[in-house]
């Protein structure tokens, strides 16, 4: 399954953009925080997807401003996304923590070492909450300021409403891994 297909066909759906726009977008939403999507394979990809008939293109100018090309969604896009939609939603889920990799091989490190790792690991699932509960803060600011555009508002709040609720995701989950980390220190200490 591939999370680029589905969040640039994700991102085409209401209306057609731009690769530029669509990447963008992407970083606005900040899905590439929670799904690996680099700028690059959004570039590519929107490629890919047009020469797979997923997508269709114009160029187009606006003035004195270079050509550019802007991608919709044909029904076979809407149809595929529907397909990843599905599979994604239907998908076991895995959560890959790369640290765990430090974790199955700590009992061959010495005590003192072992208990630096595990504060680095602590500390930076410290950051990760810190910097979530910052990004809730912010976007509840963005909210509640007093925009005259309705559209506008309408757009900011249905997209808070999803990133607000993935970023609480993702604040349980690091509170969750903060308090295991802590009890996995305490039984790694009475155990090396």
């Amino acid at each position: 399954m591939s999370s680029v297909d589905l969040a640039i066909l994700g991102d085409l759906y209401k209306e057609p953009k731009s690769a530029y726009e669509i990447q963008k977008s992407i970083e606005t939403t900040g899905i590439s925080k929670w799904v690996k999507i680099s700028t690059p394979s959004i570039y590519k990809k929107t490629i890919q997807l047009e020469k797979k008939g997923y997508l269709s293109s114009e160029s187009i100018r606006e003035g004195r401003m270079p050509e550019k090309t802007i991608y919709s969604i044909t029904k076979f896009g809407k149809v595929y996304y529907m397909e990843l939609m599905k599979k994604a939603a239907s998908n076991h889920i895995d959560i890959m923590l790369e640290f765990n990799a430090v974790i199955t091989n700590i009992n061959n490190l010495s005590s003192e070492d072992a208990n630096e790792l595990t504060n680095s690991i602590r500390t930076n699932i410290e950051t990760s909450m810190m910097e979530l509960d910052k990004t809730l803060k912010n976007n509840n600011e963005i909210e509640n300021k007093n925009l005259e555009d309705t559209e506008i508002k309408e757009k900011i709040h249905k997209l808070n409403f999803i990133n607000k609720s993935i970023v609480k995701q993702q604040s349980n989950i690091f509170k969750t891994l903060y308090l295991w980390i802590s009890d996995f220190k305490d039984e790694m200490n009475k155990n090396i």
